[in-house]
């Protein structure tokens, strides 16, 4: 058996070939068209998901301002975003659309379909490079052309960024490898700017995405893996062989690397800060040792599942749906472990007699290595991140099934298992052409994309969120509003600390005229979203909306929900509130301190109360407490207004110093409202005090005796 499986990876063997001295062209026609025909249905799709903020509102994109993309971050600064990405040349490519095709969501989808025609024309390819086998080659690329998992990736259009990542690794690998047999050393001499042209293929593969830093390790082993291969006589000198080596590839390959972390450095932040990275995105944010070292495990496991029966996908894996896990007997844990120990024993004894398993093996570990969240990343899971480790398990599925196609041969039911066979990866390319079909169509709108995510999916509180968000601020019909209420209810339960579904509700009630419970879910946003813009205004506009509707009635809600669960310190900054929008100054203080008294941590309770001491005419006390606020919550536009405008009511011959600090806090909101009205206003005013200030006294006399003056 050992011989016949010998025989499947081999182009010397004896016995009738399933391989062919050299690639039908034929082949990576038939899967790029493949990859077209069955993705096709996505180029009526619009603009969903991230689409919407990276390309649909993007400036940069619509004003088609080319020389931006490369001296900014990935997601437009008004997004601020937590993770701060870089990937110019995806950006670029959306001007591209959008200069030949403005607002024509058709002509992105249609770039996306080609880029994965191509894509899989390279898998198969590269499959044929390694083993040298037709039949891999079209099989490969059959599976990967048609597989569901890739529908994020080719039916959204931001899924550029891997399509792009994967076709320049691709490329920088094929130049890297040799044209004829692989696993020998003696091939023709290369030209010197070989290395250059490898080089310049990963760094476009850089500019795309940042995962494909890895081919370095790669490339690094696939030289290993050929100087380990070649028999002893033939075999140059270990040192002699990778000096050459480097000098040709490597220090070109870290040259290209160099320039892309100056472009990175000069565009954006060099490494994101994981802290500003949400929990519930990726809660290995804050796990221990043991979780980061064994949920990767476990994530392994989780996409192998998706690749072998894809029949629940979704846009969203946040938790609690992943979870990490530092149980060493937790299922999805040892699956992973098992699979890995079956790798690395695979490897090993393939490594001499059918090296190109070894040679797959391999590199689907490079290519895993930054998605499994050793080094964490931005989120826990996701579909879109395994379309180039996808590469390679491709490869290694369409190598077994032609092994196995090539024992049937060899045995004595060989008819039958031969019908077995094929009968199993038609029913398999017909149940994936299937399901590509159907989820290219859950990507045609925010609408669509929200239901099938809350049905794929309903253990993810982002999940829910995102989709319930949408119901309730896209859908027309009362059923999907009601529904979209229910997945924000089902979030909360699900992931009570995340402080956007509450939010939500709150904006939501409040258009419902629900005041009551519009304040009470503000309130609780304001607890676990706290230092948000949006919060600190909506907690001081809502004081206005409180004034005109009925005391008794909001405080006798306030009053009972109280009565429920004492300790709960957003109740008693929502009774607060209510409080202060009615003038009760004193009282609206005692509450707010109580929240504080059970959260000292409580930001917008201890800036509410800052609020109330304002109000009640303690100007000190209130900016005191503001300038504490600001310190520990520093990028709030609306609190440094509020600071300001209250240091500027100060008594300057009391305060000398209250205007100039004023201004500090007016400059800083300035940086960061990137024009905002109400700080162009406060700067006016500003201005205004200095001048009065800055005027003598008995000028001001003069000039109002001039203006009281007859005909003046």
């Amino acid at each position: 058996m050992q011989l016949i499986a010998t025989k499947a990876f081999s182009t010397e063997s004896s016995t009738p070939r399933i391989t062919a001295p050299s690639l039908r062209l034929w082949i990576l026609f038939a899967v790029a068209l493949l990859a077209a025909a069955f993705y096709a249905n996505s180029i009526v799709n619009g603009f969903a998901l991230d689409d919407v903020g990276i390309i649909e509102t993007n400036p940069t994109v619509r004003e088609l301002d080319w020389t931006k993309v490369w001296a900014e971050n990935y997601w437009p600064v008004r997004e601020s975003p937590p993770d701060i990405l870089y990937r110019p040349l995806t950006i670029w490519s959306y001007l591209v659309n959008q200069a030949l095709t403005p607002n024509a969501t058709w002509a992105f989808h249609l770039t996306n379909i080609l880029l994965h025609a191509l894509v899989t024309a390279l898998v198969s390819l590269l499959a044929w490079r390694i083993f040298r086998s037709s039949s891999i080659a079209f099989v490969a690329g059959l599976i990967f052309a048609i597989h569901p998992i890739h529908a994020e990736v080719v039916a959204n259009t931001v899924g550029r960024a891997e399509l792009l990542a994967a076709l320049w690794s691709l490329l920088a690998l094929l130049v890297f490898l040799p044209a004829s047999n692989i696993s020998k050393l003696d091939v023709p001499p290369r030209h010197w700017a070989h290395g250059l042209l490898v080089a310049a293929c990963f760094l476009l593969a850089m500019l795309s995405k940042e995962t494909p830093v890895a081919l370095i390790g790669a490339m690094g082993f696939i030289d290993l893996w050929r100087w380990a291969q070649t028999p002893r006589a033939d075999r140059p000198s270990f040192f002699r062989y990778f000096a050459g080596r480097s000098l040709r590839y490597y220090l070109p390959l870290l040259l290209a690397f160099g320039i892309y972390l100056a472009l990175r450095m000069h565009g954006t932040d060099l490494l994101r800060d994981i802290r500003g990275v949400h929990p519930i995105v990726n809660p290995l944010v804050g796990a221990g040792l043991a979780e980061r070292l064994l949920t990767p495990f476990m994530l392994l496991a989780k996409y192998l599942e998706l690749m072998v029966w894809p029949a629940t996908l979704s846009a969203d894996y946040s938790a609690p749906s992943i979870m990490p896990s530092a149980n060493i007997f937790h299922p999805m844990i040892l699956a992973g472990m098992l699979i890995t120990a079956l790798g690395a024993l695979l490897t090993i004894a393939t490594w001499k007699r059918r090296p190109q398993v070894a040679l797959i093996l391999v590199l689907f570990v490079s290519s895993y290595v930054l998605v499994a969240n050793y080094l964490r990343i931005g989120t826990i899971f996701g579909e879109r991140l395994f379309y180039w480790p996808s590469v390679f398990v491709t490869i290694l599925a369409a190598a077994g099934i032609c092994a196995l196609w090539q024992y049937a041969a060899e045995i004595r039911f060989r008819t039958a298992l031969r019908a077995s066979t094929a009968a199993l990866l038609i029913a398999a390319s017909i149940a994936m052409s299937v399901r590509t079909y159907l989820r290219n169509q859950d990507w045609q709108d925010n609408i669509a994309l929200a239901i099938s995510t809350a049905r794929d999916n309903p253990q993810s509180a982002k999940a829910c969120q995102w989709a319930g968000i949408t119901l309730l601020s896209q859908a027309q019909e009362p059923w999907m509003k009601n529904f979209g209420l229910e997945l924000l209810h089902r979030a909360i339960e699900l992931y009570p600390t995340f402080g956007d579904s509450y939010w939500e509700i709150a904006k939501y009630e409040g258009r419902q005229g629900n005041l009551n419970k519009s304040v009470q879910y503000l309130a609780e946003a304001a607890r676990y979203r706290g230092g948000a813009v949006d919060i600190r205004i909506a907690l001081s506009a809502v004081k206005s909306d409180i004034a005109v509707h009925p005391e008794a009635e909001l405080l006798a809600h306030m009053n009972a929900r109280l009565a429920e669960n004492p300790q709960d310190p957003t109740r008693h900054l929502a009774k607060g509130l209510v409080l202060a929008g009615h003038s009760h100054f004193k009282e609206a203080v005692a509450a707010m301190d109580q929240a504080l008294a059970l959260d000292p941590a409580f930001h917008e309770a201890a800036a509410e109360l800052g609020m109330a001491h304002l109000a009640a005419g303690d100007k000190i006390t209130g900016v005191a407490i503001l300038r504490k606020y600001v310190m520990q919550v520093r990028n709030n536009v609306e609190a440094r207004c509020q600071l300001a405008r209250a240091l500027m009511e100060l008594d300057p011959q009391e305060f000398p110093t209250a205007l100039a600090e004023a201004a500090m806090n007016v400059d800083r909101a300035e940086q960061l409202g990137n024009g905002d009205s109400r700080v162009r206003s406060l700067r006016a005013e500003l201005q205004r005090k200095k001048q009065a200030r800055e005027t003598p006294p008995i000028l001001k006399v003069a000039d109002n005796r001039l203006l009281s003056q007859p005909g003046r």
